[in-house]
């Protein structure tokens, strides 16, 4: 199988989107959390294996996130090159810049599969967690547009949003249930505190039940 590059904004339900395409593909798991292979932080916190030892051997492998360095790119694509070689699920929601320069070099490498999630929810989110690495997000969010994507409102209502994005991208998927009590509590939870602030016409419109990926 052919690896599978899930990427999106921080807090852009991109985590769920690994573990959910992991469960369903079958995919190899990099040894580090949420497959985030170019997040320094997750590396030192929960690396192991090959991706630990590249990263006590070179120390560094960015000078922060959301990094437009690019003397730090051919350690990035060193990295993105070897989870090529095998079919594993990576993400990243740290290293745009890097991830975009990486597969215009090389476009056939992986699947790519990107969490489309509205802008103002996600910098509402950011902001209510904190975080304000991330810049220049609109432009990230347009160029990730160019590769397959589903929207994420659809993908907490209708577990197909995620599973015919899969299938379109080639994998056998075993479709199951996660939207289980506890992710509809969380979700619900959300809405309800003013996280999520959905407009007319977005965030409330049930998808049909054969929402296809867009690509």
């Amino acid at each position: 199988m052919k690896p599978l590059l899930i990427v999106g904004l921080p807090k852009g339900f991109s985590s769920q989107t690994w573990q959910i395409s992991m469960r369903a593909t079958g995919l190899a798991c990099p040894d580090v959390s949420d497959g985030e292979v170019l997040n320094h932080q997750r590396i030192e916190e929960t690396g192991g294996g090959w991706i630990r030892q590249f990263l006590r051997e070179n120390r560094k492998i960015n000078d922060g996130f959301y990094s437009v360095n690019q003397s730090w790119f051919g350690l990035n694509r060193e990295i993105l090159n070897h989870f090529s070689e095998s079919a594993y699920c990576i993400k990243d929601v740290v290293q745009p810049f890097f991830v975009l320069k990486y597969l215009a070099e090389n476009p056939a490498k992986y699947n790519v599969l990107f969490c489309d999630r509205p802008l103002e929810e996600v910098e509402e989110r950011q902001r209510y967690a904190g975080w304000k690495y991330a810049k220049d997000m609109k432009n990230v969010r347009e160029s990730f547009l160019a590769f397959p994507s589903f929207r994420v409102h659809h993908a907490l209502y209708d577990c197909n949003a995620i599973f015919n994005c899969l299938q379109n991208l080639g994998y056998k998927v075993n479709r199951f249930n996660y939207l289980t009590e506890d992710f509809i509590r969380r979700r619900n939870a959300l809405y309800k505190c003013g996280i999520y602030r959905p407009t007319q016409g977005n965030s409330f419109n049930r998808p049909s039940p054969n929402e296809e990926c867009e690509s």
